[in-house]
């Protein structure tokens, strides 16, 4: 019969050693808590991704009611207006709250890529530049989103969410 059908292998020192059979108990307890460590931790990592997805997708939900809620209120508010002026400035506060969010990795990328795309319009462009003029003349603020328009102005083309200094 075949040594190695036995469940024998042959070592550098010319001792057969056995496996499977002749194994105690003890190896056994081992080998079978290595393979649940294994399982759990895979587990563990599966639960984590799906988190961040939750996360991510509960931040994005929250970033949609908020820039709707905007728009409605400066729908609703005579252009030009005291009011008017601080809807505006609450749309550039939640564009670089968007900025601080993504760089730190809580939204989906792909979601970011199509609200980062909104400054690819020129005309969009030009809104969101008149609206800094408008609502924070002293430039101390939205400093994410004013690198990102400097960058696109420096650079005389878009750029993805990758390559953003904002």
């Amino acid at each position: 019969m075949d040594i190695a059908a036995q469940g024998c292998v042959w070592t550098r020192g010319g001792e057969f050693l056995t496996y499977g059979r002749g194994m105690d108990g003890a190896t056994w307890i081992g080998l079978g808590t290595l393979v649940a460590a294994v399982v759990g931790l895979s587990l563990v990592g599966w639960q984590l991704r799906e988190q961040r997805i939750a996360m991510q997708a509960e931040f994005g939900n929250l970033y949609i009611q908020r820039y709707w809620n905007i728009d409605d209120d400066l729908l609703l508010t005579l252009k030009g207006s005291e009011e008017h002026r601080r809807h505006r400035h609450r749309y550039l506060r939640l564009f670089e709250d968007e900025f601080d969010v993504a760089s730190l990795g809580f939204l989906n990328r792909q979601q970011w890529r199509a609200w980062h795309s909104v400054l690819d319009g020129q005309k969009a462009l030009d809104r969101v530049k008149d609206d800094l003029a408008v609502c924070n003349p002293d430039e101390d603020e939205f400093e994410r989103l004013r690198a990102c328009i400097r960058q696109r102005e420096r650079e005389d083309a878009i750029h993805g969410v990758a390559n953003c200094l904002g």
